[in-house]
């Protein structure tokens, strides 16, 4: 039986999101019993790496059956092409037996990290577009392979060189084209305002596609459980088991409100001098495209 790249990509995809659903648990089971040791943990990160406290960010901590302790932080300012985080072990008796800084990464996964992380934000995914145009003509051969492995999927070095821009004097307001982009997905066949109430927006970006000569504001939205989840673990905006359970609440809602149909994604682009919608709303469902939010946006 073949089975195409995309399924080992969904499938790919699918294990990422399930892994980051276990970190709310294990940080969870961290506070109920492990605040003393996690008190010795952050002295011998700053004794050995120099980061305080107030540097980082629990991602996991976890007891293991003979008293010993696995843990990794999260650095909240990393420093550029690390992965950003510090990982170690302790003895049951308290005492540290190895502690690791954050590592080099390559381009490729930095690019994959920082983009995702500035996704939300249209202003953050113009600062990333401004750092790092300059350095796409000067990656290494190895590292291009990467990129091109993964590039229908999700078209990083294309959509970095893509003609992102801010809002002039003449666009509409942030605010107005999000009213204008809810009043036009509305009018979807189909769609109710009670499916509006769980959506929200996983991206945003201001761009002049390649056949206009001014800027659209193009929103990507999903439901709302998953825009919440995917910001507070690509933020590092701390995820505690009260905020498990009521994502898992919501997700229960959305499921009676969309039944099978539940919006992965939702693309409007609205003219940024008009308010008017450009070209068809793109809707994936399951069972999904398998696009990137990069790819959504230059090609859909």
């Amino acid at each position: 039986m073949y089975l195409s790249k995309k399924f080992f990509r969904m499938v790919l995809c699918v294990l990422l999101y399930c892994l980051t659903l276990l970190i709310p648990i294990f940080s969870h089971a961290a506070d109920n019993n492990g605040t003393g040791i996690r008190e010795k943990i952050y002295r011998c990160i700053q004794t050995e790496l120099g980061y305080t406290k107030e540097d980082l960010i629990l991602n996991n901590l976890i007891n293991n059956d003979d008293g010993s302790w696995e843990f990794s932080f999260i650095v909240k300012n990393p420093e550029e092409m690390t992965n950003g985080l510090v990982t170690g072990k302790m003895n049951a008796d308290g005492k540290l037996k190895s502690i690791e800084a954050p590592t080099t990464v390559s381009m490729f996964e930095w690019l994959n990290q920082e983009i995702r992380k500035s996704m939300f934000n249209y202003k953050d995914v113009y600062k990333l577009k401004q750092l790092w145009v300059s350095k796409l003509d000067c990656i290494p051969e190895e590292e291009q392979k990467q990129f091109d492995r993964l590039h229908e999927y999700n078209p990083i070095l294309d959509f970095l060189r893509h003609d992102i821009v801010l809002p002039d004097e003449n666009c509409i307001t942030y605010e107005k084209a999000v009213q204008q982009s809810i009043n036009y997905i509305e009018k979807i066949d189909g769609w109710t305002t009670e499916m509006t109430k769980h959506i929200g927006i996983i991206c945003e970006v201001v761009h002049i596609p390649s056949d206009m000569d001014h800027p659209v504001y193009q929103f990507i939205y999903t439901v709302a459980s998953n825009a919440e989840f995917q910001k507070a673990g690509w933020l590092h905006e701390g995820y505690t088991e009260t905020d498990s359970k009521r994502i898992r609440d919501m997700r229960s809602e959305e499921k009676k409100v969309f039944g099978r149909n539940i919006p992965c994604a939702l693309s409007v682009r609205i003219d940024a001098l008009t308010g008017e919608q450009v070209g068809d709303i793109y809707l994936d469902t399951p069972p999904v495209e398998d696009y990137g939010f990069t790819a959504i946006i230059l090609w859909k």
